[in-house]
């Protein structure tokens, strides 16, 4: 929903390859009157993005062709980030920063990452690669009634007054 909560849709022109949006024309369920799809005039392969800006409006990222840079569709307002992306690119905000990120054609599985925070875009940056096995908490399962190693090498336990159950405390 936008900012007047009203659903806005987006699609691909079948013809064109265009991003289309629809709006709704006033609020309510789905089934009311929609905009006729508004051609935004960018072409783009895979599934885009669609989040909320800082301001609460809609913002839509999609890939512009393989290997190509970022769309970032916010309103009339159109940005190209970057180039050599090569995955369907992710957008999020958290606070008051708009993060857009995608994976870079290089031999790694490396990530570039922009974010753009009162208005002002940061450098972009090239986040490594994530580690091989998928992660590093622990390496093999715990087993029932113990907790995994690292931080919480000695959990603070509690007892659950209804079944005694010992519970890791908040």
């Amino acid at each position: 929903r936008n900012a007047r909560g009203l659903i806005q849709l987006y699609a691909r022109d079948g013809r064109s390859g265009h991003m289309l949006a629809l709006t709704q024309l006033r609020a309510g369920t789905p089934d009311r009157p929609w905009s006729a799809p508004a051609d935004l005039g960018v072409s783009y392969v895979g599934r885009p993005a669609i989040g909320l800006s800082p301001a609460g409006a809609v913002a839509v990222a999609a890939l512009a062709h393989e290997r190509g840079s970022v769309w970032l569709l916010e309103g009339a307002a159109v940005t190209s980030l970057g180039s050599g992306i090569v995955s369907a690119p992710a957008l999020r905000t958290i606070g008051d920063t708009l993060y857009v990120a995608g994976r870079s054609a290089g031999p790694k599985q490396d990530y570039w990452l922009w974010a753009r925070s009162g208005g002002k875009w940061h450098a972009p940056r090239l986040l490594p690669a994530p580690s091989m096995d998928g992660g590093a908490s622990f390496n093999t399962p715990p087993q029932p009634g113990t907790a995994p190693g690292g931080p919480f090498q000695k959990p603070v336990l509690s007892a659950k007054a209804e079944t005694k159950a010992p519970v890791l405390a908040k």
